[in-house]
């Protein structure tokens, strides 16, 4: 992964230049690789978010108000069925990084802007969120599967 190898020279003030620059080169390297791999966890989270929430569902079937269309609610235990398609579009990513005494910590997080989200996953028994987690689980271990 590094482009150069370290280089020692025979006086000290050149060494420590040496490796002040090789450290950089180091540091922009793995900086560079955390951030392509958040941004690719992300993505697959947010494809794992669309793909829970379509699909068919099979609870009761309801006409949608004004118009001359029906749609299938979702059953409980089911993700909540689309009919607006609002809880599908409104995802927020996000990546938190805190450095701490023990290295980097990075924090990513996909989170919903609808506010009747909470309700129909734990007042309405329409469950995503696991299900969300464990669909991009293997995909997100492979991303980080050959760490530095």
């Amino acid at each position: 992964m590094l482009k150069k190898g370290l280089r020692l020279m025979a006086n000290g003030t050149d060494v420590a230049k040496a490796l002040n620059v090789e450290f950089k080169g180091i540091m922009e390297e793995v900086n560079a690789e955390a951030k392509s791999r958040a941004f690719r966890t992300l993505n697959v989270m947010y494809n794992s978010a669309q793909k829970v929430l379509s699909g068919k569902r099979s609870g009761r079937v309801y006409k949608i108000p004004h118009k001359n269309a029906y749609y299938t609610a979702s059953a409980k235990g089911e993700p909540p069925a689309v009919r607006t398609g609002n809880l599908r579009r409104n995802w927020r990513k996000s990546v938190i990084g805190v450095t701490t005494a023990d290295g980097i910590k990075v924090t990513h997080r996909l989170t919903s802007d609808m506010k009747y989200a909470s309700i129909l996953e734990e007042k309405k028994n329409r469950p995503f969120t696991q299900k969300i987690i464990d669909d991009a689980t293997p995909k997100v271990e492979i991303i980080y599967e050959n760490l530095l």
